[in-house]
């Protein structure tokens, strides 16, 4: 992939990275998990006359492709939305008591995250943060590698 800027903008980058974004709502409607991959590219440039041309690859590195997950109460989404029409001064319907009054929020957060958290054994496993494994790799992927017809029958996304 390559583009072309003029140089009277000034521009230079830091980085490059193409981030493809992903939801999915719960079967219940009342969670959307949010799956987001992000590439790092790598870039070179030249500068021509009057503009500067970018080149941009698919990296060599390893750390190069990762994940971000979010999880969001639908509920909480739509309160939210009074926040963007507020002018100075105004306050929303909704407040931080009634949200946690209510449960509903909470509820549909944690409930969905303590399943999938139940559900990623091996996540994180290769990853090198400086520290030595916990686990052996049979025992962090053992239930990954289970036989299609001893896997549970039933998933929440």
């Amino acid at each position: 992939m390559s583009f072309e800027l003029s140089q009277r903008y000034q521009i230079h980058f830091q980085s490059i990275r193409v981030r493809r974004h992903s939801r999915y709502k719960s079967y219940d409607s009342k969670t959307l998990l949010n799956i987001t991959e992000v590439h790092n590219l790598d870039f070179d440039w030249e500068e021509g006359e009057n503009s500067i041309m970018f080149f941009v690859t698919s990296s060599e590195k390893s750390n190069s492709v990762w994940y971000e997950i979010s999880l969001e109460s639908v509920k909480a989404k739509v309160a939210f939305k009074d926040n963007l029409n507020l002018e100075l001064g105004e306050e929303t319907e909704w407040t931080a008591e009634l949200l946690l009054e209510s449960g509903v929020v909470m509820k549909d957060i944690c409930v969905p995250a303590n399943y999938i958290i139940t559900k990623i054994d091996g996540v994180g496993f290769y990853n090198d943060n400086g520290t030595k494994p916990l686990l052996t790799e049979a025992e962090s992927l053992a239930s990954t590698k289970l036989p299609r017809e001893k896997r549970p029958g039933f998933t929440y996304w």
